[in-house]
């Protein structure tokens, strides 16, 4: 494991989204008040990406859903 510094993590998040686009992925939400709770499950990545604000971090796994039909 190696540790992506500040200033790398838009260009690592978007070479790792196009290399793994399409894997099954869970997504698990992490919250202080409620512990890890599961959002997505088994669901196909789209792509990661962090919004960086001054004092916080956010993060964004999106999935797709595909429906039979």
């Amino acid at each position: 494991m190696r540790e992506i510094p500040r200033e790398e993590w838009a260009e690592f998040l978007d070479i790792f989204s196009r290399q793994h686009e399409g894997w099954l992925v869970t997504v698990e939400v992490l919250s202080e008040e409620i512990g890890a709770q599961v959002e997505a499950e088994g669901k196909p990545l789209e792509g990661i990406t962090a919004e960086l604000a001054r004092h916080a971090q956010y993060y964004s796994a999106n999935t797709r859903t595909h429906r039979a039909g």
